[in-house]
């Protein structure tokens, strides 16, 4: 939006396109939506309240894994200097008959996990699998 204002000094025009493109940016959206009474899912990308992506039947499922993982990024300069960074952040995915994953939650923090987790358990009727820990161990509902 800064390029957009001090463009503005030379071309309005130039200024609403980089303010459409920015605003545009921050509200697009990645993410899967699940409706648990129908048992559907979906992969969405969407820019404020509109939302793209078709609905598929959620296949039979095995249990539900929490788990801590590292995500890795990486950053190239210009002069091709690379810096990784490491995050921490904890994985809620449905683990399919077929041991396919589908991921629903990333998020820095064991609390919201469990809750979601836990709550998708019931409604689904399955387990959850605590893999935060070295000993993984079965969840309590």
């Amino acid at each position: 939006m800064f390029i957009a204002f001090v463009a503005g000094v030379e071309s309005i025009l130039t200024s609403i396109i980089l303010l459409f493109a920015a605003a545009v940016l921050f509200l697009f959206q990645r993410g899967i939506e699940l409706d648990l009474r129908d048992g559907t899912y979906r992969f969405i990308m969407a820019v404020g309240p509109v939302r793209i992506g078709s609905w598929g039947k959620l296949p039979a499922l095995k249990s539900i894994s929490v788990f801590s993982t590292n995500k890795v990024s990486t950053l190239t300069s210009r002069a091709n200097n690379e810096s990784e960074f490491k995050n921490r952040v904890i994985q809620v995915n449905l683990i399919t008959e077929r041991n396919q994953k589908i991921k629903i939650l990333e998020v820095e923090s064991k609390e919201p996990a469990f809750l979601l987790a836990k709550a998708v358990a019931r409604k689904l009727d399955v387990n959850v699998w605590d893999a935060t820990e070295r000993e993984g161990n079965w969840v309590e509902l």
